[in-house]
């Protein structure tokens, strides 16, 4: 090969070495954030099913939650234990088209002491 295009292809074979280890860079990248995603996806699921445990017994119709609203409104004990519906996220995935009405326990305060009381009461008078 003569000087000439050595040094023409220098340029080519240093750009195509350095577009290879930045793909492999990124192909790294891209599988550590795939086992980061399956963690956080598993972690929700189980948060999930921690929260519909806390809240197992809705009421199954209108009528039935209408008359425990009631008690509550009057000064009645909580039927549903600090539970009510709450507009929550269905998957985990990174879209926003996929909230639905689903029910839950009171959602913490910003000091986490106002209702995790309730969160616990919840919790404990499923286990009684």
């Amino acid at each position: 090969m003569s000087k000439r295009t050595w040094t023409a292809l220098a340029p080519n074979l240093f750009l195509l070495l350095a577009l290879g280890c930045a793909s492999h860079q990124a192909r790294q990248s891209i599988e550590a954030r795939q086992k980061e995603f399956a963690l956080n996806n598993e972690a929700w699921q189980a948060a999930r099913m921690r929260l519909t445990a806390m809240c197992s017994k809705a009421p199954a119709t209108l009528q039935e939650y209408q008359r425990g609203m009631a008690m509550i409104r009057s000064g009645g004990q909580d039927p549903f234990r600090g539970c009510n519906v709450r507009l929550v996220k269905v998957t985990n995935s990174p879209v926003t088209n996929d909230w639905n009405w689903f029910w839950a326990p009171p959602p913490l305060s910003d000091d986490h002491s106002g209702s995790q009381g309730r969160v616990e009461k919840a919790r404990d008078a499923e286990t009684v």
